[in-house]
């Protein structure tokens, strides 16, 4: 990571930024853990990959 945030090519920083508007997924920790909105039963899963 060190090498990324160095490469003043790839123009990465470690300020704070806005988080966006309407995420598609779950990016809170506690959040992912405590709930199951989008998560799959495992037999449900295991059928889709024809398992």
């Amino acid at each position: 990571m060190k090498a990324v945030y160095a490469d003043e090519n790839l123009d990465i920083s470690k300020a704070n930024f806005n988080e966006p508007e309407n995420l598609s997924i779950i990016v809170d920790c506690d959040e992912y853990k405590n709930g199951d909105e989008g998560l799959e039963d495992e037999d449900d899963a295991g059928d889709e990959l024809g398992m």
